[in-house]
């Protein structure tokens, strides 16, 4: 819940009851449940679509960024994507994800990157760019977690703590991508505060290509290999 939307009047009491508490961040005020109203949906048996207590998330930074995935999950949404899976970090630190499920043993309630499925008319662009010989279909799990290379499920990293994506992030994200990339016949999806920050970068990496003329002619499409989503901060308000 974030500034454009929140804290609406009607919210309040609802904060100074601790139900909810409120975080300046530079998404604007940001608000997340809190211990107490975690503890009153459970008793009410209200959980989230795959049956677990809604999160209660702590920390500036970690609720920005939730707010802040959430309103790129919105404008992809909108599009015809669907969510299949968010992957969560590991206990510790660890960004290399093996569960899926938040509060699970090991796991945290941050949100490292989201597993999506691509629209209809995008399915059936991708068939057809296989002659019909490859199809979207649901998402595939292994005993580790969810197959993140597989046909029409690229993954959406959206994070606005420290300013955002940085061109170094960029880099590395699609660095361990680059492949998958193909695999997708998709983008990578990439949440970003200002599009035109990093679109000289972005143009830098269209030269860089790689890949082996033999996996181009394979892989041959029309797509971008990084897609970026505009979430902008509040007016006035400079990332980085």
């Amino acid at each position: 819940m974030q500034a454009t939307h929140s804290p609406r009047p009607n919210w309040y009491p609802l904060i100074e009851g601790q139900y909810l508490r409120e975080y300046q961040t530079i998404y604007g005020p940001t608000l997340a449940l809190a211990s107490k109203g975690q503890r009153h949906l459970t008793a009410a048996g209200l959980l989230t679509p795959s049956g677990l207590p809604f999160p209660c998330l702590t920390g500036p930074a970690t609720v920005v960024n939730r707010a802040y995935r959430n309103d790129a999950l919105r404008i992809l949404l909108n599009e015809g994507y669907t969510v299949d899976v968010h992957e969560y970090q590991m206990l510790g630190g660890d960004r290399y994800i093996k569960s899926i499920k938040a509060g699970k043993t090991g796991t945290t309630n941050v949100i490292v990157r989201t597993v999506l499925q691509v629209p209809t008319d995008v399915a059936g662009r991708i068939a057809l760019d296989h002659h019909h010989r490859c199809h979207v279909t649901p998402l595939e799990f292994t005993p580790e977690g969810p197959v993140t290379n597989q046909l029409g499920h690229p993954l959406l990293y959206a994070t606005i703590s420290g300013g955002g994506i940085s061109p170094a992030g960029i880099r590395a994200l699609y660095h361990r991508h680059r492949l998958d990339i193909g695999h997708w016949h998709h983008p990578l999806l990439l949440a970003v505060p200002n599009p035109r920050e990093v679109a000289t970068y972005l143009r830098s990496l269209e030269r860089e290509r790689t890949l082996s003329e033999t996996h181009l002619e394979r892989w041959k499409v029309g797509f971008p290999l990084v897609r970026l989503i505009h979430v902008p901060v509040p007016g006035g308000v400079r990332c980085g």
